[in-house]
């Protein structure tokens, strides 16, 4: 299992030690976190990722799981004016 995660801690949002504490505890179980990646593109079971610094990686997978973001961000974006409707609540399709 691999996590690819954008910043640099594996949840944010949280205090570090507790964001910590969960990397080292997942890591011991086998799982392989990557932070401050950012994927690129993914097709035939290979995900390609890009670290902060450019660097390029390729990772095999046989299944995925993609979560993007949690809260939308379109405040200020006058989409009603542009003819688009907006929600409060905006869901992602999930495909497997």
């Amino acid at each position: 299992v691999t996590i690819v995660q954008r910043n640099k801690l594996l949840i944010p949002n949280e205090e570090y030690e507790s964001s910590i504490l969960l990397q080292e505890i997942l890591e011991s179980k086998w799982v392989r976190i990557l932070t401050k990646s950012t994927p690129i593109w993914a097709e035939n079971s290979v995900l390609q990722i890009a670290d902060n610094k450019g660097n390029i990686q390729e990772i095999t997978y046989d299944k995925t799981l993609l979560a993007l973001g949690r809260d939308t961000n379109i405040k200020g974006l006058e989409l009603e004016r542009a003819g688009i409707l907006s929600k409060k609540w905006i869901f992602a399709k999930v495909w497997f």
